[in-house]
């Protein structure tokens, strides 16, 4: 669908999108993101958004049968590459809106504590896991509460 139609359920602007057309039955893309930053630690996150590019593209120009997700990692000069077809990734659709129904209907919002977001929390009772105290002592889902020191 278009950018503005009143049908449309999400969307992805991209950094860069070849379409490479050898001949009618043979149509492919070259989806690309450019990242700065780590690209170690975040493959599986950035894989996750590349498929939902994938699928917007497939949604979008229903000829193309291949799919090649490029992540370019700007500051250390890699790439991650990763291929679809169109069978593989309309087995992933499901699973993807699924995704989407759930954060766009979501009534509840529990809290998710672990040890990457609690060491930051505001609402935390006792030290993070490097040992610096921080927060209020509000939580109650606090990961690191009750823990003293060693």
């Amino acid at each position: 669908c278009d950018w503005d139609d009143p049908e449309i359920w999400g969307k992805g602007a991209l950094d860069a999108f070849v379409l490479d057309k050898r001949d009618e039955d043979n149509i492919s893309c070259r989806i690309i993101d450019y990242k700065t930053g780590q690209q170690y630690g975040n493959e599986m996150k950035h894989s996750s958004q590349g498929v939902g590019y994938a699928l917007h593209a497939m949604h979008r120009f229903p000829d193309i049968k291949h799919f090649q997700l490029e992540f370019w990692y700007l500051d250390q000069g890699t790439k991650m590459i990763r291929q679809f077809n169109r069978k593989l990734l309309t087995e992933y659709h499901y699973r993807y809106h699924l995704r989407g129904l759930k954060m766009t209907e979501s009534q509840d919002f529990l809290p998710n504590p672990n040890l990457h977001s609690c060491q930051w929390c505001s609402y935390g009772s006792n030290k993070n896991a490097k040992g610096k105290p921080y927060g209020n002592g509000a939580c109650g889902f606090d990961i690191f509460k009750g823990l003293q020191d060693e």
